[in-house]
Order: structure tokens, then C-alpha cells, then sequence
């Protein structure tokens, strides 16, 4: 296998890892990954809390997201807030009812890193942070800059 396989298919591996941490989750809740993901989001990035953040910052389609969010509202796991100096901004809230399940999937979260990261010493966890920060870079000048 090359090396362009092996870093393809290490990407395909730990995603299908993640999900796999999740899909207990999201069968016992009802939610769909697209809802989990947004719920985590919200929770681990509290100071990004709206629909366009949550688009930007995850590349995730706004029509998704508009959907997702809509069924969180229903399932009275999300609150929509008017931002009161801008009309047109609105903040989305994790009620209690939420609580629980986004604390599952953030020790999901953190059991898929304990797997993915075990056996890396702090000094080579400094290299593997230095290096994704290279290919993050090289990611964002190949798409324009994003």
C-alpha cells in the first residue's frame, strides 16, 4: 500500500471509529448523526451558537443543519434565542433536557481520542500536533484559503 492509501485509509478507519462510538447514542436518543453532531458542537464550542457558525466551522450544508436544528427544536433538546442587538442572529441553546445525551457523546468523544491517541508519548503528541497544524494549513492554501 502506499502512502497516500494508508493516509486515506487511516481518515476512512478513524471516522468509522468515531461513528461507531456514537451509534449507541444515537439509536438509544433517536437522533440522527447530523443532530449529534450539532448538539456536540454547540456544547464543546459554546461561544459559536448559531446555525451559520455550526455551517462554517464543521462544513456542514446549511440545509442540513437547518433541518437537524429543527428537529432538535421539536425534540425540546435545542432553543432558538432572537440575539437582542441583531434581529436577525439567533443563538442556539442546549436546554437541560439535552444534558445528558451530549454528556455521553462528549465521553464518546473522548474515548474515540484515547483509542486513536494510545501509545503516543507527550513528546510525540507534540509532533502529531505540529504536523496536522502543517496539513491543516496545506488543506485550507488548496482550497483558496478558507
Amino acid at each position: 500500500m502506499n502512502r497516500s492509501e494508508q493516509i486515506l485509509l487511516g481518515i476512512k478507519d478513524a471516522k468509522t471509529l468515531y461513528e461507531r462510538q456514537l451509534d449507541p447514542l444515537l439509536e438509544r436518543n433517536g437522533l440522527s448523526k447530523l443532530q449529534i453532531d450539532v448538539l456536540l458542537f454547540l456544547y464543546n464550542n459554546p461561544e459559536h451558537d448559531t446555525a451559520q457558525s455550526v455551517c462554517s466551522l464543521r462544513g456542514l450544508a446549511k440545509s442540513n443543519v437547518s433541518k437537524g436544528v429543527d428537529g432538535l427544536v421539536q425534540l425540546g433538546l435545542l432553543e432558538r434565542r432572537t440575539d437582542p442587538d441583531n434581529r436577525r442572529t439567533v443563538h442556539l441553546k442546549l436546554t437541560d433536557k439535552a444534558l445528558p445525551a451530549v454528556q455521553e457523546g462528549a465521553a464518546c468523544q473522548d474515548r474515540f481520542f484515547r483509542l486513536l491517541l494510545q501509545g503516543i508519548s507527550s513528546d510525540e503528541m507534540e509532533t502529531v500536533l505540529r504536523l496536522f497544524s502543517q496539513i491543516h494549513d496545506n488543506v485550507r492554501k488548496g482550497l483558496g484559503g478558507l
